[in-house]
């Protein structure tokens, strides 16, 4: 699974290097914590399982390599989010 987290430190980085080993709950939990946001990175690859709105804040919407492919399933699945938050070209809802 690939997340972008927004708002972590270097040095929270540092400090918690293996984040990567971690359940979507568990790292959901720190980010909720530390206030950091948890985004689900290529949402529609045939190789992601997207999980549940409770544990991820949002999920990538325009990634360059795949919008086109994907641009159909993505809007369906957002119709639920209420907001929409762009950040450097990477937009989300």
């Amino acid at each position: 699974m690939d997340y972008l987290i927004y708002g972590i430190t270097e040095k929270y980085l540092k400090n918690n290097m293996k984040l990567y080993r971690l359940t979507v709950q568990e790292l959901s939990e720190i980010c909720k914590k530390n206030k950091f946001l948890l985004v689900q990175a290529h949402p529609f690859r045939d190789i992601i399982e997207l999980p549940t709105d409770e544990f991820i804040d949002n999920v990538e919407v325009y990634n360059c390599l795949s919008f086109t492919k994907f641009q159909k399933c993505i809007y369906q699945y957002l119709l639920k989010f209420l907001y929409i938050v762009s950040i450097m070209q990477t937009s989300f809802y």
